[in-house]
This record gives structure tokens, sequence and C-alpha cells, in this order.
């Protein structure tokens, strides 16, 4: 639903997994979301902005139905909210998309949280950009509501759905 709202290309395929009875397919997951994106020369602080905001869709939708969020979306260096911290950290680091115009590329390892944190005008701002994107993850899912608890439903019962199934959902 958030890719679709977003705009951000063509959603060819959804699956969740319990991994009880439905097993990843693609990577170890809960569940994914392929995208044909087309692709770009450039990239804009927009553009950064709507990927983060996707990313943090599950989450949000979660914590919107449920009243909590689950390690669903987060827990491994593939899962969204890895996804979306390494986006705000590229962003501020490599696009000078942030408070400071600053280039430095590689200055921050990430996959060392430890060495990240020291940094707390950094680790500020990545902050910022994530609670911002996480909130305008909620108000665009609050907005699609109906769509989400739609979806939701069919794809506890497929499991899987297509590009053209999606349109039907």
């Amino acid at each position: 639903v958030m890719a679709y709202a977003l705009q951000l290309g063509r959603i060819d395929l959804v699956e969740i997994y319990d991994n009880i009875e439905t097993f990843a397919t693609i990577r170890n997951a809960t569940g994914i979301t392929v995208i044909d994106k087309p692709p770009r020369e450039y990239t804009t602080k927009w553009e950064t902005l709507k990927m983060i905001t996707m990313h943090l869709g599950g989450a949000a939708a979660e914590d919107m139905i449920f009243g909590h969020r689950s390690n669903w979306s987060a827990g491994t260096m593939d899962s969204d909210l890895a996804c979306a911290t390494n986006l705000a950290l590229r962003m501020l680091t490599q696009q000078g998309f942030g408070n400071s115009l600053y280039f430095l590329p590689n200055s921050v390892d990430l996959t060392s949280p430890s060495e990240l944190w020291k940094e707390l005008e950094l680790r500020d701002e990545v902050n910022q950009i994530l609670a911002e994107q996480y909130q305008r993850a909620r108000e665009v899912l609050d907005g699609l509501r109906r769509s989400v608890v739609i979806l939701a439903e069919v794809l506890m019962k497929e499991k899987r759905l297509n590009a053209a199934q999606i349109g039907r959902a």
C-alpha cells in the first residue's frame, strides 16, 4: 500500500510468510514487496524520503492495526528498519541532503552501530528523519486504512499476490 501510495514504481509481487507453513522464497524475512522501480541517474531528497517512508510502512501498519509494532520489520541487516536507517545515513553523509553540506562517503561504518552512535549530531539527524518519515507513513496509511485492511485480509488468505491480483484487491 505504501509503495503504491508514494508512487515508487510498479508493484510486481507481495508475499508474507509465517515461517511455519509458508516460508520465504526470495530472502529470509516475514514478507517482501517487489517493486519495479525505473532506474534514475540522480535522486532527490524527496525521492530518498519516500523510500525511507516506504521501508517504515510495515512497522507503521502494524502499529496502526494492532496498536504496537513487532520485530517483523527489524532484526536483520536486510530488514526494512535497517534499509531506512541506511538510506537516512547515506542521504546525510553522501548526498548532501542533511543540515550540513558535507560529503563523507564511508565515514560511518554501517555495520557498527556503536561507531555510528558516537557521532551525536548525525545520530540525532538520523533519528529525526526516521521519526518524521515514520509519522508520515502512519498518516498515509491512516488515510488508506480500508485498503490496508482489505489487502491484509487477501494476503493472509493467499500469502502471495502478483501485480494483477494486487490490482483486483
